[in-house]
């Protein structure tokens, strides 16, 4: 994508664009887990939250970026990786529990709550389409989450526009210096 004639993008605006883009994704992948979670997975009250909660975090760092706080998108970032990593176990564990001992038979009771009556056999026709679309949106929304996480740190290393400056330190440290005196301080 080429910006307009005679207006420059330099490298910033780009990691920006980019960083803004994939949090977008994030958050629309996050929000077609969620409708995943309330149509089809009514049981996973705590997945439901955390995943709102992951909306919410994307669109409040695309926000934070745009006034260019940059604590505010590191510590967002950290809230995105532990994200990620949270969705990755959640994979690995389902992973393995679908190709265990009565797997696909222990995640229909567990997903659909269905006992020793007779929906379990059409329930179990209709499950591993819909187990293999949740996989990819969840591996989808964690490396995103996990991405996204690490520009956020990069963010923060190219526009430290918003750091305190360290000069109150500095004045304070004077001035238990003048207070003390010259001889109890190597000069």
């Amino acid at each position: 994508m080429e910006p307009a004639k005679g207006v420059p993008m330099c490298c910033c605006c780009r990691f920006t664009t980019v960083l803004i883009f994939l949090l977008m994704q994030l958050a629309v992948t996050s929000a077609l887990m969620l409708v995943g979670y309330i149509f089809v997975y009514r049981r996973f009250v705590y997945e439901m939250i955390v995943t709102g909660l992951a909306i919410l975090v994307s669109i409040y760092a695309v926000l934070s970026i745009n006034r260019g706080q940059t604590r505010e998108v590191l510590v967002l970032g950290i809230a995105e990786i532990i994200f990620g990593i949270h969705i990755l176990v959640k994979i690995v564990f389902f992973v393995r529990l679908y190709f265990g001992k009565d797997g696909e038979k222990i995640l229909v009771e567990l997903f659909y709550g269905v006992g020793d009556d007779g929906d379990e056999k059409a329930i179990e026709k209709r499950a591993a389409p819909i187990y293999a679309l949740t996989i990819t949106i969840a591996f989808t929304q964690a490396t995103l989450s996990l991405i996204v996480g690490i520009l956020c740190f990069k963010f923060r290393k190219h526009f430290k526009d918003d750091l305190p400056s360290a000069a109150p330190f500095l004045k304070a440290l004077e001035e238990e210096y003048d207070e003390n005196g010259p001889s109890q301080h190597p000069q």
